[in-house]
């Protein structure tokens, strides 16, 4: 049961770790990587004198489980400090990268399974997690510093993770003895396409104040070339048109691998990643 509960949680991990790195970079500029830690007590953890925010998520599939994230206030202030003045707002915004990441976890923990697993509702400010063995989730940001996380994942959640594994293993085997390819058990899985008619950095005090009537002037003139976007990475350019009253991209230029990873770096260059200008897509 041990190990069976050691196995859900690393499957748990695997899927949203990445995403939160992704997520914390995007919202607050900040580079970390994540070192998941060992089952922990609160107190062994976090000082007494740094209260925890807890949010709670469900997710949905073929049976329903929740997760807990506890973040330190510590943890807040070093992630969204330099984004966000005042505690309220480095809450809201710590929200938000954490929903964004349970969306992404939920997406790769989909693949391949009978299934689909989705975000459900969400509760701010939760009771922490009674009866729920925690688990350290470190922050590892610029320096090697790091910073806590709390998690906790009932019963119902893991085994939900845990539902189509064996199957889906079973399902791969006969591939891999046979003529299959890794490249072949890849084929279906789907990958989120987005297209970005341009760009605009804007301060927070604008931001806030845009309402319904307000323009924003992005970077391209009509007619320029849109980027196709795969997981935040620029992978194409075309133009948009009209495709039976929907509307489509028709594909112009494939960017190279070499020519991905310049974009990339171009956009949020290091210069950059002090206070978080957001970009308006």
């Amino acid at each position: 049961m041990i190990e069976n509960t050691k196995q859900a949680v690393g499957l748990f991990l695997e899927a949203w770790a990445p995403e939160l790195e992704k997520s914390v970079e995007m919202f607050t500029g900040t580079t970390v990587t994540i070192a998941p830690g060992e089952t922990a007590k609160l107190e062994d953890v976090v000082a007494p004198a740094d209260p925890v925010l807890w949010l709670q998520q469900r997710l949905e599939g073929e049976k329903t489980g929740t997760v807990w994230i506890g973040t330190p206030e510590g943890t807040c202030i070093a992630m969204a400090g330099a984004v966000a003045d005042d505690p309220g707002g480095r809450e809201s915004l710590f929200k938000e990268l954490l929903l964004q990441s349970f969306a992404g976890a939920a997406h790769l923990l989909s693949s391949g399974r009978d299934h689909k697993i989705v975000c459900g509702d969400s509760v701010e400010n939760a009771a922490p997690p009674q009866a729920v063995g925690l688990h350290t989730v470190w922050l590892v940001g610029p320096g090697q510093e790091r910073r806590p996380l709390l998690m906790g994942l009932d019963s119902d959640l893991l085994d939900l993770v845990s539902a189509d594994e064996e199957p889906a293993r079973a399902e791969l085997e006969p591939k891999q003895r046979g003529t299959g390819t890794v490249i072949d058990q890849l084929l279906d899985l789907e990958l989120p396409v987005a297209v970005v008619l341009g760009r605009t950095k804007l301060p927070i005090r604008d931001l806030i104040k845009l309402t319904a009537g307000s323009l924003v002037e992005l970077d391209r003139r009509g007619g320029d070339s849109v980027d196709i976007v795969v997981h935040n990475v620029v992978v194409a350019k075309g133009e948009v048109v009209s495709i039976g009253g929907n509307y489509g991209v028709r594909i112009q230029e494939v960017i190279s691998r070499s020519e991905r990873i310049a974009l990339q770096k171009s956009v949020v260059p290091p210069a950059l990643r002090g206070p978080m200008r957001p970009v308006i897509h």
